[in-house]
């Protein structure tokens, strides 16, 4: 499975046109045409008014890179990372945050990289005393209201590789209800209560194998 290239505003997906994959036209999403800032605003406005869950857009005339290149000018970039998390034995770690199933994940703390957040949330937001050979899965973009704007977040995943499925601790204080260790074909089965960009990042990480 490619990468769909999605940007999730108001729980709803706008996907550019990416080349490696056709089927986005087919696959019920509604088209808006044309170039630059005002369409991308356009869009967005389009998403935050839609009382359709199941309302999504496709820009079949903006790439992706460009497409995402343009909204980090024009809205406020808030930067996060996080990871998926493997035990042996094909175990991996989810939370279960305001009601959804997600994965940790968290805002750099001072100068961290990526990299050094994604390790650190992790580690905080369930409780495992360490995690492994770290690989880079992908970014993934959301908006959000703050004080009266909208925020981009912009999100790197990674995966991880742990001893054991360690006993959890989810951090309550980030909201974080339930952790637990899944195997695939349960994993399939807590999909549909996931976030829609986890849903993506979880696929793509599939893709990979």
């Amino acid at each position: 499975m490619t990468q769909k290239y999605a940007l999730y505003s108001n729980g709803k997906a706008l996907l550019f046109n990416n080349p490696q994959d056709v089927q986005i036209q087919t696959d019920g999403y509604t088209v808006l045409s044309g170039q630059g800032e005002a369409i991308l605003l356009k869009a967005l406005q389009t998403l935050s008014e839609a009382g359709d869950s199941e309302f999504s857009l496709f820009l079949p005339d903006i790439e992706p890179e460009p497409g995402f290149a343009l909204l980090k000018n024009i809205l406020p970039l808030q930067t996060a990372a996080g990871g998926i998390l493997q035990a042996p034995n094909d175990y991996f770690l989810f939370i279960k945050r305001l009601g959804r199933w997600d994965l940790p994940k968290g805002k750099p703390e001072g100068q961290e990289t990526p990299l050094q957040t994604a390790i650190r949330e992790v580690i905080e937001e369930t409780g495992v005393p360490e995690v492994s050979n770290p690989t880079f899965i992908t970014n993934s973009y959301h908006t959000y209201p703050s004080g009266g704007q909208t925020i981009l977040k912009e999100t790197a995943w990674y995966h991880f590789h742990c001893a054991e499925a360690y006993p959890l601790s989810p951090q309550t204080e980030e909201a974080i209800e339930q952790a637990g260790w899944f195997k695939r074909a349960e994993i399939e089965r807590l999909m549909p209560e996931a976030w829609p960009s986890v849903r993506d990042v979880w696929q793509h990480f599939e893709s990979l194998r």
